[in-house]
């Protein structure tokens, strides 16, 4: 597809799906005929009907005010994904930031967009996925309306961007395997969409204006999703380490991580001799005060439900915890509550 194709493209989705968006902060999900690729090109008949969101303001440096750049989304589900394409326009495309090329890098220091998720819709929780013009992901967890971010939570997700002649593109297929959420019809998720602009210091948001940028109760909301499923039913990670040298005998190890969806709210995880051995070790300090120092959770098994006891009083701090021979962890949301059980 040539750039004067992709140009158009944009304005020819616009016809089918004017009347998905309510300019209120409410947008109607549409299922996918089919998948889209993702690659980085808005393709219209990819994003044939899909929902469409644009009008964004800025967050800063002028609190309020239309972005000074055109931002369009269009948005997608089916039983597995769901899937977003951003195109972000720039009259200037020769200042487009992108550095950053290590997963997790703090992104708000390139030009790069963000997808927002309050999967339960209870305006005090999200999923967020960010991606660069390089294709780089950044992804994690907020909790508590804001107050406690955790980046250290990963998924297995796809993204995608490029630059084209008048800014650049970017699509995302985020599975619903790795999110917990409330399966049925006609389901409501909080929804945001937010995009750095480094030229001018802009960070601008769809629904906004936002007194922060993760104060999830001032989103705007994803209606209309039909989700009966979605999640994979069972997991399987195993492991196996051997060893041999000459004149002595075999030495080996091994291990088993599985996590079983009873529904897409709750999941259950057991871990059996893992290998903690394979994590990033962490940086040697002296500490010279009276304080327990606090390090960065970083063993998978421990990461999924962290952020769960990361709140403005710390009930659980899951690095007092050594190595272990076999763990057990329940996850759960029942209404307004949060269930974590480990064992």
């Amino acid at each position: 597809m040539t750039i004067g194709t992709l140009r158009l493209a944009s304005l020819w989705l616009a016809a089918p799906v004017l009347a998905l968006w309510a300019g209120t902060g409410s947008v109607i999900g549409v299922r996918a005929s089919r998948a889209p690729a993702v690659d980085g090109v808005i393709d219209p008949a990819e994003w044939q009907g899909a929902a469409r969101l644009e009008n964004f303001v800025q967050f800063e440096p002028q609190r309020g005010k239309p972005a000074t750049q055109a931002t369009v989304a269009y948005f997608l589900y089916d039983d597995t994904h769901v899937y977003f394409a951003l195109y972000a326009y720039d009259q200037e495309p020769g200042r487009i930031t992108a550095r950053l090329t290590r997963r997790d890098a703090r992104l708000l220091e390139d030009d790069s967009v963000t997808v927002m998720l309050d999967t339960f819709h209870d305006r005090r929780t999200c999923y967020f996925f960010s991606v660069n013009p390089l294709g780089t992901q950044a992804d994690g967890r907020v909790q508590d309306g804001g107050r406690v971010v955790d980046e250290t939570w990963d998924a297995s997700w796809q993204a995608a961007a490029r630059r084209v002649s008048d800014g650049w593109t970017a699509e995302l297929a985020i599975p619903l395997r790795v999110m917990q959420f409330r399966a049925g019809a006609a389901r409501s998720w909080g929804l945001n969409l937010g995009r750095t602009r480094r030229a001018n210091l802009e960070h601008s948001f769809w629904h906004g204006p936002l007194e922060a940028p993760f104060r999830v109760a001032q989103y705007g909301e994803l209606t209309g999703l039909d989700l009966e499923g979605g999640a994979r039913r069972y997991e399987l990670i195993p492991y196996a380490l051997g060893r041999y040298e000459q004149g002595r005998t075999i030495k080996g190890d091994a291990g088993l991580d599985v996590r079983y969806t009873f529904r897409p709210e709750t999941t259950a995880n057991l871990t059996l001799n893992p290998d903690f051995a394979t994590v990033e070790a962490d940086e040697e300090f002296v500490n010279l005060t009276r304080f327990e120092p606090q390090l960065a959770e970083k063993r998978p098994f421990f990461l999924e439900s962290n952020d769960r006891f990361r709140q403005r009083i710390q009930t659980f701090y899951s690095r007092r915890v050594a190595d272990i021979d076999a763990g057990g962890k329940l996850l759960s949301r029942q209404g307004e509550w949060d269930i974590a059980l480990l064992s």
